[in-house]
């Protein structure tokens, strides 16, 4: 959990330190105050980026005049060690990162000590927009239980990289002439070499994804029960990337010319989907969610696969206590929720549901929140779902932060 965060030059935030954070903290001002910064700024610290989309772009992200922000924070390890983490990015965009004065070169280091979910706007965009936006949500759950996901990730991806390198460069020489077999013939073999670490490593992290998949399907359905959504009919399903009940290997080969016509890799887990379909149509078909449900149902069921991605969390959590070859620094087993001015986008049933749900966690010490609201009064029905955790309440004004006693 984090005890402590510190901000410099972070969007209006010139300068401001916070001690003692609580399980639950609350950042209350008008619009322009400042409270989503704060918020950016923590989820930056464990992901180096902001949750934001639309204005979250690296160099917005500086203060302006200012040529690199730096966030630091304290978090207490499940062990009740304190390990110090910051945080230092330009504004042309490289970014520094040190654990306890150790520099890392992966952000991925700091995600794993700092998990969060975040919950805003955007968020409910989850089902209406491209399929990218899916596959994150999925390998944030892989990325948290699998070790060896991440390498197994790292490599797919560099396969899939050096193969469209080979297959753009067969495309453009036999576009400019078909005389130049020799050269062709030498970029295929290596082409032959990248298709088999693709294929390879394609089926590792596809494995990993479905396996992780059902679990968080299950957590799902359960969300959907608390938020009495049963009555929707909507399932999740896994799409791999490529044809069901066929290898990687095979539609591969059999999309191998294409390829080479087209210049990109058709197949593979980089095409993977959550597509979440309702029902069946008059010829039995299942339809797209998003394209049959109404825009207040379309966030009823991103709530449900949030809610699912906290459950699944912190049942893989628990189940990590029992192991002693897990380091009890290194994996963090609190997870951070951001939650982005929610009571814009959900009513108060549905902010009870959300409170229930977190309440028993944030007392056993499973979730720290930080929240951002124009007023007090629009979340303090949510904040009374928390009654073992006083509420850390902070104004914000001109990105200046005044502790609310």
């Amino acid at each position: 959990m984090l005890s402590r965060i510190q901000i410099s030059n972070f969007r209006n935030i010139d300068d401001a330190r916070v001690d003692n954070l609580s399980s639950v903290n609350v950042f209350v001002g008008d619009n322009g105050a400042g409270k989503t910064s704060f918020l950016e700024a923590i989820y930056t610290l464990g992901h180096g980026r902001s949750f934001r989309k639309q204005g979250g772009q690296k160099d917005s992200l500086v203060s302006f005049g200012s040529d690199r922000l730096v966030v630091f924070g304290e978090r207490i390890a499940a062990s009740g060690v304190t390990e110090r983490m910051g945080l230092s990015r330009a504004s042309a965009g490289d970014i520094n990162i040190k654990i306890n004065g150790e520099k890392v070169h992966r952000v991925s280091d700091a995600a794993l000590r700092l998990p969060m979910i975040a919950l805003n706007a955007e968020t409910f965009e989850l089902l209406v927009g491209g399929s990218s936006e899916r596959r994150r949500y999925l390998d944030w759950a892989v990325f948290h239980v699998e070790q060896v996901f991440r390498e197994a990730s790292k490599k797919y991806l560099l396969a899939l990289h050096q193969r469209n390198a080979m297959l753009r460069a067969i495309s453009r020489t036999e576009k400019v002439s078909h005389k130049q077999g020799a050269l062709v013939g030498a970029v295929v073999e290596q082409l032959d070499v990248w298709t088999h670490e693709l294929c390879e490593y394609g089926e590792i992290v596809s494995a990993l994804r479905y396996a992780q998949f059902e679990r968080l399907n299950q957590f799902f359905q359960e969300a959907l029960c608390r938020l009495g959504a049963e009555p929707l009919g909507v399932e999740l399903r896994y799409r791999s990337g490529w044809a069901q009940g066929e290898t990687l290997a095979g539609a591969i080969e059999k999309s191998a010319q294409n390829d080479m016509a087209r210049g990109f890799t058709h197949f593979g887990p980089h095409r993977a989907d959550i597509q979440v379909v309702v029902g069946s149509d008059v010829r039995g078909q299942s339809r797209l969610a998003r394209d049959v449900l109404s825009r207040g149902q379309l966030k009823l069921l991103v709530l449900a696969m949030k809610l699912a991605q906290i459950m699944f969390f912190r049942q893989s959590a628990e189940s990590r206590t029992a192991r002693v070859n897990v380091s009890r620094d290194y994996v963090c087993e609190t997870l951070t929720l951001i939650l982005d001015d929610v009571a814009a986008e959900l009513d108060q049933t549905r902010l009870d549901v959300l409170g229930d749900t977190l309440g028993c966690l944030v007392d056993r010490g499973g979730v720290q929140i930080f929240m951002s609201a124009t007023s007090s009064d629009l979340i303090e029905g949510l904040i009374r779902r928390f009654p073992g955790a006083p509420a850390a309440m902070f104004h914000v004004e001109q990105g200046r932060l005044t502790r609310i006693e």
